[in-house]
């Protein structure tokens, strides 16, 4: 049916709304012609853009009315209200977008349900359940060479060189097994030189835009020299995917917002002394503040990565949950 007409009124004229708190308004029907509908129910949704195309996630719904026979030039008036979410919060950033709607539907027998939706603006407001308790942990990482990953590719490796060296010409397999043994030797000699490198920061929850302190603290097992530390901020989006069929899901990643890297001069350092560097950070004002969910979450680290000379560089990270000012102020009230 295409001959019914629906507005949405909300209570503010900006549509602003503040986590946790109460989203009302009205929605307006006016029937062209004589229906009968089955219902009348809100949605409430946030969606994502992606590279491609939009997502839509956490749908909720509320019935406004139900069966009823309406005649030609009736109209219908049916209030609402519901608590806003407290996250994700609306995000304009350049590759992360998250929007808020609500849609309203009108469920017609054997016809196409006229549907109306309105976007509305999601600000901070009231922090997430359990802010609190992250605010006061510290936020740490120690540093490996990601042996279990490295292995697994090692593996893979491997197995292609077996298929040349069966496959192709015998110079030529021992050149690919002499590249990948050289490299890995490299990497072996690194592990062997930093006994352990541990990374630290005050807390784990970082506001936007404050300064923060990152410590790296690094114990060799032999005598060597770094050339730099560096930093980065990065931001990846964690969504899920789906395939053909409803099994077929996987989570993908991809970045959404990366900062310029903090560069830290090169130390030189002593065999079973540690080195401890306190390296002075400013968390991005990006809007793309840390959430996670069932279907999809935005996740903050801290990426550190040491240059060391004729070795592979060392490379860890800190993951930290990166939040507005606001959960601040009113962290001591969450609820």
């Amino acid at each position: 049916m295409s001959q019914c007409e629906i507005t949405i009124e909300f209570d503010r004229p900006d549509r602003r709304y503040r986590g946790g708190e109460v989203i009302a308004g009205v929605v307006n029907l006016y029937f062209k012609e004589s229906v009968k509908y089955r219902a009348i129910t809100l949605n409430s949704w946030w969606g994502t853009q992606g590279p491609k195309k939009a997502h839509r996630w956490g749908p909720r719904q509320y019935p406004l009315d139900g069966d009823r026979q309406v005649g030609a030039g009736d109209t219908r008036r049916l209030p609402f209200s519901f608590l806003a979410l407290r996250e994700p919060l609306t995000c304009s950033a350049k590759k992360a977008v998250i929007e808020h709607f609500l849609s309203v539907e009108v469920s017609v027998p054997w016809a196409k349900n006229p549907e109306h939706r309105e976007a509305y603006i999601l600000v901070p407001g009231r922090p997430p359940a359990g802010i609190a308790a992250e605010w006061s942990k510290v936020a740490d990482a120690e540093g490996t060479l990601g042996l279990g990953y490295r292995l697994f590719i090692t593996l893979v490796v491997l197995s292609q060189g077996a298929f040349l060296f069966a496959y192709s010409s015998r110079s030529f397999s021992y050149a690919f097994f002499a590249v990948v043994g050289w490299y890995w030797i490299r990497r072996a000699l690194l592990r062997s030189k930093l006994d352990e490198v541990v990374l630290t920061m005050p807390s784990r929850v970082l506001v936007a835009g404050e300064d923060c302190v990152v410590t790296v603290s690094i114990t060799p097992r032999q005598s060597c020299s770094i050339d730099g530390i560096r930093l980065r901020f990065k931001c990846s989006e964690r969504r899920l995917s789906f395939g053909d069929f409803e099994t077929d899901s996987q989570f993908i990643i991809r970045p959404v917002v990366e900062s310029p890297p903090i560069c830290e001069p090169g130390v030189v350092l002593t065999a079973g002394q540690t080195f401890t560097r306190e390296i002075s950070l400013t968390a991005p004002t990006s809007e793309a503040y840390s959430f996670s969910t069932e279907w999809v979450a935005f996740e903050w680290v801290i990426d550190v990565q040491l240059d060391t000379p004729n070795h592979p560089d060392w490379k860890d990270s800190i993951p930290f949950r990166l939040v507005p000012p606001e959960f601040l102020e009113s962290s001591s009230t969450e609820g």
